[in-house]
């Protein structure tokens, strides 16, 4: 079984149409008249031969024979649509047949549009022309949707990130305040006379070690808002009479 190829250097905006026939006159013009139009052009004489060729490199489009021996273009067309890899291959059926029993057979089979033979030519050149641009329409929508779930993962990533920080930061301050809250109850019982002032002077040094700390800029594993921090030391300071 041989596979006939005819290759145009001339290539019509990087479209390549694979041309399925099992009359070799039939192939020879269709493909002669695509040329013309600057497609690159390829030629199968069967369905099995198409078969292979589009799954070893699948083309932008099929013009496919309906009435072939062996397999025909009806069962090449079941193959093709099952075939995840190639199924989205838009497919314009040529048939001498043009009743309505066999349009709707190929349609229901999954052919995207038919030409009738006799092929007018003008006609068949506007119809391939209308499913690349429909092929193309729905390529570059798939770039855009797949761009944009990109961007969206990225954000939700992003949002993750920083709720994550913000969790950090929030239980940063939480620890702050306890120190600060339990230090004015000693000041308190300092003042009173309950407390020795000696007790007080090692939680004093820490909460101020606390407070620098998460206001040093340069800690990188404390990502906290360093003038937020430092106004609540200052604060705290303030409130428990403490002078560096």
């Amino acid at each position: 079984m041989g596979v006939s190829m005819t290759v145009n250097a001339g290539d019509r905006n990087g479209c390549r149409i694979l041309v399925v026939d099992d009359v070799e006159a039939n192939r020879s013009v269709v493909c002669r008249r695509l040329e013309r139009l600057n497609y690159t052009v390829v030629s199968a004489e069967s369905g099995e031969v198409a078969l292979q060729l589009i799954e070893k490199s699948p083309p932008d489009l099929v013009l496919l024979d309906y009435m072939m021996p062996n397999m025909n273009g009806i069962d090449v067309l079941r193959e093709l649509r099952t075939n995840s890899r190639v199924s989205e291959v838009p497919v314009i059926m040529l048939t001498a047949r043009a009743d309505a029993q066999t349009v709707v057979a190929s349609l229901e089979a999954g052919a995207d549009d038919y030409v009738s033979k006799p092929i007018d030519f003008d006609v068949l050149a506007a119809r391939i022309e209308a499913q690349l641009q429909r092929r193309q329409h729905a390529v570059n929508l798939k770039l855009a949707n797949a761009k944009l779930d990109e961007r969206v993962t990225r954000r939700a990533i992003e949002l993750s990130e920083l709720e994550e920080q913000l969790e950090l930061e929030s239980e940063q301050r939480r620890v702050l305040q306890t120190e600060v809250e339990r230090l004015i109850a000693d000041r308190k019982a300092v003042l009173t006379g309950g407390i020795n002032p000696d007790l007080i002077e090692p939680p004093l040094q820490r909460i101020a070690q606390i407070a620098d700390s998460l206001a040093d800029p340069g800690r990188a594993d404390m990502p906290v808002n360093p003038a937020a921090i430092a106004e609540i030391a200052a604060l705290a300071r303030q409130a428990l009479g403490v002078v560096r």
